[in-house]
């Protein structure tokens, strides 16, 4: 049976349950020239990417906006890639 949100009470147990999920999210991933939103969590990718720890603990802008925009990539390349994160 899903939730309000969709996803069953099984997958909001896991983290993938919160995969592009705005609950609890501190950092959003606007993605190629259309922006499309992904809604992420700091603590997962700067702990598993070097990448994105230096945007989020450096001196840049998107460190304190807490959004990054990946002009080059696409959607879904970067679901797989934050799933396998």
């Amino acid at each position: 049976m899903a939730t309000s949100n969709g996803k069953t009470p099984q997958e909001g147990r896991t983290l993938l349950g919160y995969l592009h999920n705005s609950k609890y999210s501190d950092i959003k991933v606007l993605l190629g020239p259309d922006k499309s939103l992904f809604y992420l969590h700091r603590i997962v990718i700067t702990t598993k990417s070097a990448y994105f720890q230096t945007i989020c603990d450096g001196a840049f802008e998107e460190s304190q906006t807490r959004e990054i925009w990946l002009e080059e990539m696409e959607p879904e390349i970067f679901k797989i890639i934050v799933a396998w994160i």
